[in-house]
């Protein structure tokens, strides 16, 4: 699968993948240097995904975004629960995963994210508020035990959060994933949206 996760709150916004491209069905390891995400509108808004890489990389190339307006973003997500393409990937790949978070800076300067969910054709928007961080998690999620534990030791009673200590969270998180499956590994890319 892979590892992807993202903290956020009104003011930003952190995302951080690990590198790894493995084949499922062998264990071959094909990169190392893959980031799972792909940045849009002068690096403000993103789409993030884990899972199946042919049905993420089909999704990206028919995904056309120009704004920062999710509800066009929204539109174009909806379009893909019909999209014959993707309907044939699945149906000749039954095994196909994906998870899929977008957002970022919206057109009236907000932090907006949504979860994607293909088979089950809904788009979750993800509230986040002033005082507390949300947490997002994209991979497998017999593994989000523990980057939700080392998450609320490291955050929960620090005040004055920046954007460095969410990515050295983000950084701890994906090492201790890492070190569990070998799906993932420590290579980390990272964007940051900060509101302006």
């Amino acid at each position: 699968m892979s590892f992807v996760s993202i903290i956020a709150n009104e003011k930003l916004c952190c995302i951080m993948s690990d590198g790894r491209l493995t084949n499922r069905s062998t264990g071959e390891i094909a990169r190392e240097d893959l980031k799972k995400y792909d940045m849009y509108n002068n690096n403000t808004s993103f789409i993030a995904s884990t899972g199946t890489k042919g049905v993420s990389d089909y999704i990206l190339k028919n995904v056309k975004i120009e704004s920062n307006n999710y509800d066009e973003w929204i539109d174009t997500f909806e379009k893909l629960y019909d999209d014959p393409g993707l309907s044939l990937i699945f149906k000749l790949h039954p095994q196909s995963r994906l998870q899929l978070t977008f957002g970022g800076l919206n057109h009236k300067n907000q932090i907006e994210l949504y979860s994607f969910n293909y088979t089950g054709r809904t788009i979750k928007k993800h509230k986040v508020s002033k005082e507390e961080y949300l947490l997002l998690l994209l991979g497998e999620e017999e593994y989000f035990d523990g980057p939700c534990d080392i998450y609320k030791r490291e955050l929960e009673n620090k005040e004055n959060i920046t954007a460095s200590d969410l990515i050295s969270v983000q950084k701890l998180m994906n090492n201790h994933v890492a070190d569990l499956t070998p799906h993932v590994n420590k290579n980390t890319y990272r964007l940051v949206i900060k509101k302006q």
